[in-house]
This record gives C-alpha cells, structure tokens and sequence, in this order.
C-alpha cells in the first residue's frame, strides 16, 4: 500500500477473522505477535490489551467497513472503546502501514487469500 490514501479511499485486505464467539472473546491474547494482516473482530465496540506482551494499532468499522477511528500504538493493560456506530474492530500490529494512511471515511474491503 502506498501512502496516497485519503479520505474515502478503499483499501483490500485479508485479515483473519474471529467469527465464533470464543475467536472473539479471545481476540489476541496468548499470542507473541499480532498477525501482519490483522485481526478483524464482529460485533466489536470496545478492545483491552490486558495481559498482551505488545502493543497494537486498533480501527474501528461500521457495519458497512467504513473507518470510524482509529487508535495508534494502544500499549498493554489499556481499554480503547470505539465509537457509538462501530461494529467491527480490526487489531493490527502497531505501526503497520495500513493504520498509518486510514482515515475516518475510508472503506475496506475482505479480500480472498
């Protein structure tokens, strides 16, 4: 990706998804690294980072993957809440390219791997 992203740009990524609700409710935890694709978590509105050895970038999505907001570099032992309107948080390791250029407006797109 380059760094020509503006407002209402869409953008193709393939992230893992949590669909059950343990893949959920798990999220992260008890994993060394966050995946360089990210981790995309329905029915979202709010992130903990307790007990995470690393820090991560956090957007949040409307039902329609549009980008609410975004959180930079969220440490271990925080809670980040997203907006009212968000349904879907995508985790992504801190720093990646991709947080760097999302603005609110901005659209995703689930690509196949």
């Amino acid at each position: 990706m380059t760094n020509s992203m503006t407002n209402n740009s869409a953008a193709v990524i393939s992230p893992k998804i949590a669909n059950s609700w343990l893949q959920r409710a798990k999220g992260l935890l008890g994993t060394k690294h966050c995946p360089a694709e990210g981790l995309l978590i329905p029915k979202c509105r709010s992130v903990h980072t307790f007990a995470m050895a690393y820090a991560i970038d956090i957007v949040y999505l409307n039902k329609h993957l549009q980008v609410l907001s975004t959180e930079k570099d969220v440490r271990p032992w925080r809670v980040s809440i997203g907006p009212r309107a968000a349904y879907y948080c995508l985790e992504l390791p801190s720093g990646a390219e991709l947080s760097q250029w999302l603005s609110p407006g901005d659209t995703l797109l689930i690509g196949d791997d």
